[in-house]
């Protein structure tokens, strides 16, 4: 028998008073065949059949949830005396388990909960691993409700857009909603950049006059410990060599910007609980900014939107990059306007470092 595992039994093989006596229960079962399937185990099997539909419909996959797809066949027709569950699924596992304990105490079985160290009568007692007895229908309510809330969550979820799970799919989507944000004139910019306008724009390379490389990253990507999406964007810039002198109090050679430096966001005054800004040795600072809804995804992507157009017209010559410098530095740009919830305005600067 698994120490961790879940035992169903008909409480007509012994009701047991302590720990000692359910597993000597379970143990005297093992092996032991019905002359007829029970009736109260088939029971048992459709009502768990309900919760394990339910569940299938949102965690399709789930190992623990897979095991129990024929609960109800299985115990409808099987004569072994117990029915045990090796684990519960990775979602709600609590929930599962007082699933279990309120159907199989409502058809007159027991049950013993490894994980749980308990075991749960139909009489609406229990008693834990110190064989000390409790009451186990507030537990079960509470989880019942718990249960539910979640999935009227996840029901509601289903009529809204998703964040696509896989990369690939992310990364396309990006590009369609950055040329949606921004039109017929960044589709122009690109081709006059010698840029297909029909290429991806979720990252990119322009090479102009004055830049050897103009290269954009939007990106959203899982992290693989938490397994939580993450948003990151930046802009690189790298002046042509014989530009760099002129440029030397504009821009640095090598410099880029990102949502952090653009919108000013910082550490200190962010109490959005989703964004995380590390700092470097050179002061750069880098943003992941952890994506759980749709709607926040695209406001994130339509961001760095913006923070692209903002550059982009005036990144093909010298020139053009100056009196952009000059525009920006005498306040007579739409800088202004382009903020974030988060933005404070005394850390926005126009290159990272």
């Amino acid at each position: 028998m698994s120490s961790n595992g879940i035992y169903v039994w008909d409480t007509k093989h012994g009701i047991p008073q302590n720990h000692s006596e359910a597993n000597k229960i379970l143990d005297q079962l093992s092996g032991y065949k019905e002359s007829a399937p029970n009736p109260n185990m088939a029971a048992f099997g459709a009502k768990m059949a309900e919760f394990v539909r339910q569940a299938w419909q949102f965690y399709e996959g789930d190992d623990g949830l897979s095991m129990c797809l024929d609960i109800a066949e299985y115990t409808a027709t099987t004569h072994k005396a117990k029915y045990s569950f090796e684990f519960p699924p990775k979602q709600y596992p609590d929930s599962f388990s007082c699933a279990i304990i309120r159907a199989a105490c409502e058809n007159n079985l027991a049950v013993l909960h490894g994980d749980f160290e308990c075991v749960f009568l139909p009489d609406g007692t229990a008693f834990d691993a110190n064989n000390q007895p409790f009451h186990w229908h507030d537990m079960v309510e509470e989880n019942e409700q718990i249960w539910q809330t979640h999935i009227q969550e996840l029901i509601a979820k289903q009529d809204k857009p998703q964040i696509p799970a896989s990369e690939a799919k992310r990364n396309s989507l990006t590009s369609k909603i950055i040329k949606k944000r921004l039109g017929e004139k960044f589709k122009e910019l690109l081709e006059k950049y010698g840029v297909s306008s029909k290429q991806s724009v979720d990252y990119f390379i322009i090479r102009t006059e004055l830049f050897s490389e103009f290269y954009i990253c939007t990106l959203t990507e899982k992290d693989k410990y938490d397994q939580e999406l993450y948003f990151k964007f930046t802009i690189d810039f790298n002046v042509r060599e014989k530009y760099v002198n002129q440029l030397a109090t504009f821009i640095p050679k090598v410099t880029c910007s990102n949502l952090v430096n653009f919108y000013g966001l910082s550490n200190a005054n962010l109490i959005n609980p989703n964004i995380k800004i590390s700092e470097y040795e050179n002061g750069y600072k880098h943003l992941r900014w952890r994506v759980r809804e749709y709607d926040e995804w695209v406001k994130l992507i339509e961001a760095a939107a913006d923070m692209v157009m903002y550059y982009l017209p005036h990144i093909g010559t010298v020139e053009d990059f100056v009196k952009f410098i000059q525009a920006h530095n005498a306040g007579k740009t739409n800088f202004a306007e382009l903020t974030m919830p988060e933005t404070d305005p005394n850390l926005r600067k126009l290159f990272a470092w």
